[in-house]
């Protein structure tokens, strides 16, 4: 079966992005009391700080500090 998304034969096999994004907001959730600068979010799923950008909105719809006030805050 191919995923229509991402052209895989993987089927059901969780797509990379999706898996960081989860780590992303997992961290931003879970570290909310602090600051957080996006390049630590970046970082901790080996992206750039750009690229981070462009995925996180791509997989939630939302940047991250949008994600953080809508989710969070």
């Amino acid at each position: 079966v191919f995923s229509i998304r991402h052209g895989s034969p993987k089927g059901n096999a969780p797509d990379k992005g999706a898996q960081r994004m989860q780590v992303a907001t997992r961290f931003i959730r879970e570290n909310y009391a602090q600051p957080i600068r996006l390049h630590d979010a970046a970082q901790l799923v080996y992206l750039e700080d750009s690229y981070f950008c462009r995925q996180f909105k791509k997989h939630t719809g939302v940047t991250p500090k949008q994600w953080r006030l809508q989710n969070i805050e």
